[in-house]
């Protein structure tokens, strides 16, 4: 089915729903199946979830994705407040350890400690 197809749009939102709620689990395994055209609608459930396990969990299928497009995105998610969510973040980036996985760690490193010449 295709990503723009507003079943299919339906279906994700409604995984990504469940995440917050004793039914995570399932709908983790759902989306985890799901095709790669779903990174974008993970991403954008990421920043509009005040649910901190329900954005762990949005870290953690991007993550798996493995994908160079992610990376940006995992890097902010850095920033996030909920411990296990940024420490996901960190892992997906660590999995995925990339040069570009790099170059985006020591622009947020500079970001964090300007002073630091490295």
């Amino acid at each position: 089915m295709d990503i723009e197809h507003e079943d299919y749009r339906a279906f994700v939102a409604a995984q990504i729903a469940r995440l917050g709620g004793a039914e995570r689990r399932d709908a983790f395994l759902e989306l985890a199946e799901m095709p790669v055209e779903v990174l974008p609608l993970l991403i954008e459930a990421y920043w509009h979830t005040h649910d901190a396990e329900a954005r762990t969990a949005l870290i953690r299928l991007v993550g798996q994705f493995r994908r160079e497009e992610s990376v940006r995105f995992l890097c902010q998610a850095l920033d996030d407040i909920h411990d296990p969510a940024w420490m996901a973040a960190l892992d997906a980036l660590v999995d995925l350890g990339t040069p570009r996985v790099v170059r985006e760690l020591r622009d947020v490193v500079a970001m964090l400690n300007p002073d630091d010449g490295r």
